[in-house]
């Protein structure tokens, strides 16, 4: 027992005296370093995978779906809301309306036309982040459809570039 105990200890302090020996200074910076090095090389492995399985593996696919969430007042919907108004398009009816989020109606807007029947519809989505404004089609709106969606938002803030 004494022998194995002894083994163990010189080994120990063998492996620990190696890298001063070596002209290098056993530190908490080594340690980072090679901890670095070695979240390097788990880094280099995960991102091998392209983004559609990155955004099926955890912990991605959670960052993953909660990019893709939309806001609660679009979701549900939960937000300020005009009545619906009929119009017609190439000769069909659509009803068109329009949301914003609540206390944020500058800022957070979503533009909805929908057939007449409710079957099918389509959408501009607008945010404004700072004097940027950005806005996202929804539905695969046809040109027709898309320039009624935009007309309407600048009819309604006509003060917009």
């Amino acid at each position: 027992m004494r022998f194995s105990s002894w083994f163990l200890m010189t080994v120990t302090l063998c492996c620990l005296a190696l890298p001063v020996l070596a002209g290098e200074t056993f530190s908490s910076h080594t340690l980072a370093s090679d901890q670095n090095k070695a979240l390097a090389r788990e880094s280099i492995s995960i991102y091998k995978h392209t983004l559609e399985a990155m955004a099926h593996t955890v912990p991605f696919s959670k960052a993953y779906r909660s990019m893709l969430a939309w806001p609660r007042w679009v979701a549900l919907p939960q937000a300020v809301t005009t009545p619906a108004q009929p119009l017609v398009i190439a000769g069909k009816r659509y009803f068109i309306g329009n949301l914003c989020k609540p206390h944020s109606c500058a800022s957070d807007q979503l533009y909805v036309v929908f057939t007449e029947d409710g079957r099918k519809a389509w959408g501009l989505f607008v945010i404004w982040r700072g004097n940027k404004r950005y806005e996202m089609p929804l539905g695969d709106p046809d040109g027709a459809i898309l320039k009624v969606l935009t007309d309407t938002l600048h009819k309604n803030m006509p003060d917009m570039p």
